[in-house]
């Protein structure tokens, strides 16, 4: 076993792949899992940190904040122990688990399964041996799992029904046997005040007077709430998390609109479209009005990809994000008044500015810019740097193949010379087409010569920092935007 002095904190992992009612009292809850942590011998006396993730599933890391912060704070060299219910809430994916098993070598700690009591030493090939086979098991059975709940789900939605999360304006209950908790009966049914806004939507938007963008404004300042907040703490997401939305976003209209379910229309994966069994929120008149509104905008004032917004002076907007609520910040203008003899431009939160919903203050246009021409000074490169990369670059895919290393003068000669053994009859006519389609294969690539691109982009950023002072918004914008040739 490893030497574990001087180690004095333990690290309780919890994961449950579902979180709400019936789940919590049928499966490994949550409680549960750390009362059988705590439990552990091996843990008294020491300082406990839990780590959870609840509604997460175990098949990757990359959607499991806690699992990723439980591997940081395993970096301080302090820990003594891992902890998890079994082996399968830290993963079900066996190179995940090689990868746990390499953080807990590196780091010195050891990992504990509170249902038995067995401890894992990762530098033990034995102990490693049977994590692996277990690491499989656990994989095998997450995969076939998986296989039947989309076999299901693909049988459930060509019989109409709604599968997976509900849309807003939707709720799904349940019908549970008392003596074995056993679920009788599922069904959908609308949530009245969820429905109302969602009609609110359609029949707004089917006016045609509205684009995604102006009709979130227009809600948010009529203070009308999203539909999930209608529905927090009836799903699968605990109330409070970030995913129920507290503003309108062009986003989230879109997102309405263009599902069908809403006027009873489940679409398959093979591209059918099957009546619904639940009820509807819309007709299907006013869906199909509002789908051929939202076509007809889609298209409507297209601009060549890379041209930007025509004539905006705030380059950061759309980039920039908000330290308090991290919305997006879009540039906000104030015109002179008695008070402010020249106009005053700013980057503005998204929810402060269409809804009052942040307190961030506004951040002025030429401090922020100026911050980052600040910042690009520093990001100057070595004299002739760029020209050396695009050099070599260049070199490289003119040499990538033997034939490449030919001159245009001696394709053009050993041109000639096939076209005159033709002409004498030494060389057969298909002879002929072969030997000049390969000629011009060969002048093809020899002819492509790579565009200096980062001796470009470094001369686009050597303008933008040295002119910077003295541009106007317009010039600034265009410098900034990558050119159509580049």
């Amino acid at each position: 076993m490893m030497t574990l002095m001087n180690r004095n904190v333990a690290l309780v992992y919890v994961r449950v792949s579902r979180l709400d009612e019936d789940e919590r009292e049928r499966k490994l809850s949550p409680a549960m899992q750390r009362d059988k942590a705590l439990a552990l011998r091996e843990v008294s006396g020491l300082t406990v940190e839990m780590h959870e993730d609840l509604d997460r599933s175990g098949s990757g890391t990359i959607k499991r904040p806690g699992y990723r912060a439980m591997l940081d704070r395993l970096t301080r060299g302090d820990v003594r122990y891992v902890v998890a219910y079994d082996q399968s809430r830290i993963t079900r994916n066996v190179s995940d688990l090689q990868l746990f098993r390499d953080a807990l070598l590196r780091h010195g700690a050891l990992f504990i399964e509170a249902a038995t009591g067995r401890v894992l030493d990762p530098a033990d090939e034995d102990q490693e041996l049977g994590s692996n086979v277990l690491g499989s098991v656990d994989q095998h059975y997450r995969r076939k799992v998986a296989r039947r709940v989309r076999d299901s789900l693909t049988n459930k939605a060509a019989g109409g029904d709604l599968v997976g999360p509900v849309p807003c304006g939707y709720v799904r209950n349940r019908d549970i046997n008392p003596a074995n908790g056993h679920v009788t009966r599922v069904w959908v049914e609308v949530d009245v005040p969820a429905a109302n806004v969602v009609r609110t939507i359609f029949r707004e938007y089917a006016t045609g007077a509205h684009s995604f963008k102006s009709l979130a404004r227009s809600l948010n300042t009529r203070g009308v709430q999203p539909p999930q907040r209608h529905n927090v703490g009836r799903g699968a997401r605990p109330a409070g998390s970030p995913e129920h939305a507290v503003i309108f976003t062009a986003d989230s209209i879109k997102d309405i609109l263009r599902n069908p379910r809403y006027a009873g229309r489940v679409p398959l994966r093979d591209g059918r479209v099957v009546t619904g069994t639940f009820p509807t929120i819309v007709t299907a008149a006013t869906f199909d009005k509002c789908e051929r509104i939202r076509t007809t905008q889609r298209f409507k004032g297209k601009r060549e990809p890379g041209t930007g917004k025509a004539g905006s002076p705030y380059l950061l907007s759309g980039l920039l994000r908000c330290a308090d609520c991290g919305s997006t910040m879009s540039g906000q203008t104030f015109r002179a008044d008695n008070s402010h003899p020249q106009a005053r431009r700013s980057y503005t939160c998204y929810r402060r500015r269409v809804a009052g919903g942040c307190d961030a203050p506004m951040v002025r246009q030429d401090v922020v810019e100026a911050d980052l021409v600040a910042v690009l000074r520093t990001m100057a490169l070595p004299p002739g740097f760029a020209r050396a990369v695009d050099k070599a670059v260049a070199t490289r895919l003119r040499t990538f193949g033997a034939a490449q290393t030919v001159s245009a003068d001696a394709l053009a000669a050993q041109q000639r010379r096939i076209n005159q053994a033709y002409k004498v009859g030494r060389m057969s006519e298909w002879e002929w087409e072969a030997e000049s389609r390969e000629i011009e294969a060969q002048r093809t690539r020899l002819a492509v010569q790579p565009a200096p691109l980062f001796q470009q982009q470094q001369s686009v950023l050597t303008t933008l920092v040295e002119e910077w002072d003295g541009m106007t918004a317009d010039e600034r914008s265009g410098c900034s935007r990558p050119s159509s040739t580049a």
